[in-house]
């Protein structure tokens, strides 16, 4: 994304940029074609077992074509799902764009113990059909279909019948179900199939 293409503002000045919008950029390759998608930079995600950044949240905000080269280039708006912005980065398409959903739902071939790294939603309480991210990808055995649990860590508290001097581990519960449909390296994105009970970020996925 640093190195990617950039709406420096529109043609025409005006602050909100939609779909028929002319608008200056910046940094575009002739060798890469002429059609982009636009995404806005948004949140870095951070793995919550070591602080790793596992990569930034990129949000779909339409596409263009470029009309004219030099520098700065020219492109129009060709369709827009939200406001483009200065700053806002061009990727070239590749492909037709669609997601491939054609895959089953299984088990991990291994051992899978990860964690949920953030909520799409951006919402503290995460809910049945809520994409969320994970800290685990193909390098541990996690690919589109892997069906995991979700599960909440037991917390501690006192027995205050049996003296209350001691603390209890309770135990871990088992709180939703979620199946992953696009992985990375180190990260995943999975959708939320079903919720029995409070889910949050940094509740443990594994093997269901």
């Amino acid at each position: 994304m640093e190195d990617a293409g950039y709406i420096m503002r529109a043609a025409d000045s005006q602050p909100a940029m939609g779909a028929g919008t002319e608008v200056y950029a910046r940094g575009l390759k002739p060798a890469e074609g002429t059609r982009y998608g636009i995404y806005h930079l948004g949140d870095k995600y951070i793995d919550p077992e070591n602080n790793d950044t596992l990569g930034y949240e990129a949000t779909y905000v339409g596409e263009a074509t470029v009309q004219a080269w030099g520098d700065p280039q020219k492109a129009v708006l060709t369709s827009t799902a939200r406001d483009a912005r200065p700053g806002d980065r061009f990727l070239a398409e590749s492909g037709n764009g669609i997601l491939d959903l054609t895959f089953p739902p299984h088990r991990p071939a291994g051992t899978v113990n990860g964690q949920i790294a953030a909520v799409l939603s951006g919402e503290a309480q995460i809910g049945q059909y809520d994409v969320v991210l994970l800290n685990r990808g193909t390098k541990a055995g996690v690919d589109p279909g892997t069906v995991l649990g979700i599960y909440r860590r037991g917390g501690s508290a006192k027995d205050t019948v049996g003296g209350g001097l001691f603390s209890v581990t309770l135990p871990t519960e088992r709180s939703g179900t979620l199946m992953v449909f696009r992985s990375f390296d180190n990260a995943s994105y999975a959708v939320v199939m079903q919720a029995t009970r409070e889910i949050h970020v940094t509740d443990v996925v594994a093997n269901p």
